[in-house]
């Protein structure tokens, strides 16, 4: 598990990196000599706790004040961070209530750091049940080391939901992505009512990328290796702090190799991470550039592909032999 850590003195984001047996490590970019140098590294293993069945899940705040994971059921660890320079502090634990975690975000914005957690809501079952699943908030008080009631909650979400994505504080809540639906959450400090786009068929969604600083257009990429530009359509058109999203508009742009992160670089140029299949550079393209999967009829796609890096993952398929003749 990884994600970027952004600090005031620093000209590049720090990764922040955590493995299955709950090592870390902290790296920066240098620049001059063109390496990675590791800032900080440690173990945030606890000695009892159950292992969360979704495994390691993690955000960092983006005003670079804390790095939050959930690697044990009933438990969420904080890392405080030095939002000037990027240095840890002691990590501490703050008991969670909610169980059955299915995705972590800090939203942007606040005085203090606030988190959502994506969770089954009671009677859920991961989705099956119909409690489906909900999404709370939580400030952390890192001098007191403890929860504090967060700004909104949303006490019923679509069962099939998978992701969350922060807004920019001017918007501010954030998209809870999967299923049958989005839902946009938490605007005006959770005082707006939630607005959601339901689809015409479930979406397992798998990575998220925003396009632009406003958080107007984002890239949505599932499971089965589509590529989608999810448009916030607010009232008036307007952008500024008084701007209410009225509506979502879903737009399928072409297929892509299955996302497990997607990253908008600029000029319509985006990055696709995956884990299962080579990633790839594509172009995000205003007309058609060719037919989608398969080809003879099928959709257009609005995708070029730039370049393409083969997975370097250590098995990519497999096939069963039955070498010793015994059947």
């Amino acid at each position: 598990m990884s994600f970027s850590l952004f600090t005031q003195s620093e000209r590049t984001d720090l990764l922040f990196l955590a493995t299955e047996r709950h090592t870390f490590c902290l790296l920066a970019y240098d620049p001059a000599s063109g390496e990675l140098v590791t800032r900080a590294n440690g173990d945030v293993a606890d000695r009892v706790g159950r292992p969360a069945d979704t495994g390691t899940l993690g955000a960092a705040d983006p005003g670079a004040r804390a790095i939050g994971l959930h690697m044990y059921d009933g438990l969420f660890k904080v890392i405080p961070v030095d939002p000037r320079t990027g240095g840890l502090s002691e990590a501490f634990n703050v008991r969670v209530e909610e169980l059955g975690l299915v995705a972590v975000a800090f939203l942007e914005g606040g005085a203090r750091p606030v988190v959502a957690f994506l969770h089954d809501a009671p009677g859920g079952g991961g989705g099956g049940g119909s409690g489906g699943r909900a999404v709370v908030t939580y400030e952390v008080a890192l001098k007191d080391k403890d929860f504090l009631a967060g700004p909104w909650s949303l006490p019923s979400v679509d069962p099939g939901a998978s992701l969350l994505a922060p807004l920019p504080p001017h918007l501010g809540g954030c998209l809870v992505l999967g299923g049958a639906s989005i839902t946009y959450a938490g605007g005006a400090g959770g005082a707006a009512p939630p607005v959601s786009l339901s689809l015409p068929s479930p979406l397992a969604v798998r990575a998220v990328a925003r396009v632009d600083d406003d958080g107007s257009r984002w890239l949505v990429g599932d499971a089965g290796g589509g590529l989608h530009l999810l448009a916030l359509e607010r009232e008036g058109g307007g952008s500024g702090s008084g701007a209410t999203v009225a509506s979502l508009r879903l737009e399928r742009l072409g297929p892509i190799p299955a996302p497990s992160a997607l990253a908008y670089l600029d000029n319509g140029v985006v990055y696709v991470g995956s884990a299962w299949a080579d990633a790839q550079l594509v172009r995000l393209c205003a007309e058609p550039v060719g037919d989608g999967e398969g080809g003879g009829g099928a959709e257009p796609s609005f995708l070029q592909v730039l370049d393409t890096f083969p997975n370097i993952g250590p098995i990519v398929d497999m096939a069963v032999l039955d070498g010793g003749g015994g059947g």
